[in-house]
């Protein structure tokens, strides 16, 4: 899909312009004519790798989908036919990225199509998962329910979401003004007590002399180019984690830290689990389920468990035995015996959903001690770096009084 910038007029006679993406020139006019926009000319635009790759703005995020879904869910439970439904939901978007997108889908509907025979067109805004989980619904006819879930999904993401934002928010705040404040000291106060130091007829201690090092590298045009290499450096990251390897090393890593290991696996588990109960409801297989399930999974570390936990499955062991081949570090004790009791009862798909909420409470829990505990443990370092400082510099002028 290719995005134009084009020119038209509308049916008051104004002038329209805009972007757009569209599949071709005549695929645009159908979209502008939808919108009542008469075309009168347009301009590929060309799109460079740097351009793309540091592009942030035209990402379309959960927020989005949520509410296009949700509202889909509303128009299609109502009785509202699809394509009119694609239609209304259309104009309540206010992302020109999601609104290109559902205007294609809506022209695709239009022609014959089905919903997830279009969205699969657009896999940079419908994963996969999205995409079977909607075409299980047309299955099994189904899909105002399926939508409904859907939805469910997305906006209980978007609430683990602005937990971990939350989280790290108050102590993000506390290391950036607790930077400004140590750079200030070394930049404008340090700098003054220097020409004293040198004048001074005595040693001074080493913690002083690291201090006034710090200060003088700070305010050299040294820093200036430590801060390119240190920009430098967060580029090479970024761009290494383009690489599977690399990605795979960065989620392995993540799963190993004291505590945080946790907070993390939990965020993952719980999209997995409600992935894999909504799969079940739909009457998607247990192996189908699974699969799809794993691609959701963001830490490729965990989804290589989860593709053991397949493995097992097809050679016919249990969900229950195969979540045990694997171990308690990625699936605990508690939701062994609840996948058991679902299993034996028949109904595992309502008891992995009742896994996925208890295990959001128990990431609640921990997001809020991690809270409770990190920003006053922050405050007491950041208080004794400041007092280091403070005694660094002022240590040798009530050692030079002393002697007076």
């Amino acid at each position: 899909m290719e995005r134009y910038a084009w020119r038209g007029i509308d049916v008051q006679g104004k002038d329209r312009k805009g972007i757009s993406c569209a599949h071709s020139e005549e695929n645009l006019k159908d979209l502008l004519l939808k919108q009542e926009i008469a075309l009168l000319n347009y301009k590929l635009e060309k799109e460079g790798f740097f351009r793309n790759f540091l592009s942030f703005n035209r990402s379309i995020n959960q927020s989005q989908k949520a509410f296009f879904f949700g509202q889909l869910t509303i128009l299609v439970n109502s009785g509202v036919e699809l394509l009119k439904a694609l239609k209304l939901v259309s104009k309540q978007i206010k992302s020109k990225k999601l609104k290109d997108v559902v205007l294609q889908i809506t022209n695709d509907v239009s022609k014959g199509d089905s919903l997830s025979k279009s969205m699969q067109k657009y896999g940079s805004v419908f994963d996969s998962s999205m995409v079977h989980i909607v075409r299980a619904g047309e299955n099994s006819g189904k899909l105002g329910f399926v939508l409904q879930s859907l939805t469910n999904y997305l906006n209980d993401r978007l609430t683990l979401i602005k937990r971990l934002k939350y989280a790290s928010l108050l102590p993000g705040i506390t290391i950036i003004f607790a930077f400004l404040i140590v750079l200030g000291i070394f930049i404008f106060v340090i700098p003054q007590f220097e020409s004293l130091f040198t004048a001074m007829d005595q040693p001074i201690p080493d913690s002083t002399k690291i201090v006034m090092k710090i200060s003088s590298f700070l305010r050299s045009q040294n820093a200036f180019f430590g801060f390119l290499i240190f920009l430098s450096l967060l580029l090479f990251f970024r761009v290494a984690l383009c690489f599977d390897k690399v990605k795979k090393l960065k989620d392995k890593f993540v799963l190993h830290i004291y505590f945080l290991n946790k907070i993390f696996l939990l965020f993952d588990l719980i999209a997995f689990l409600q992935i894999l109960s909504m799969f079940l409801k739909s009457g998607v297989p247990l192996k189908g389920a699974l699969e799809l399930g794993a691609e959701t999974v963001k830490n490729n570390y965990f989804k290589e468990k989860i593709y053991i936990v397949l493995d097992c499955v097809v050679e016919g062991q249990s969900l229950e035995d195969a979540l045990n081949h694997v171990g308690q570090k990625f699936f605990p004790d508690n939701l062994l015996a609840v996948v058991n009791v679902g299993e034996n009862a028949g109904n595992l798909d309502f008891m992995l959903q009742k896994a996925a909420d208890f295990f959001q409470e128990e990431l609640k829990n921990k997001l809020q001690v991690l809270t409770t505990i990190f920003q006053p443990a922050l405050m007491i370092i950041i208080g004794l770096l400041i007092v280091f400082l403070m005694l660094s510099v002022y240590l040798p002028i009530f050692n030079m009084a002393s002697l007076v």
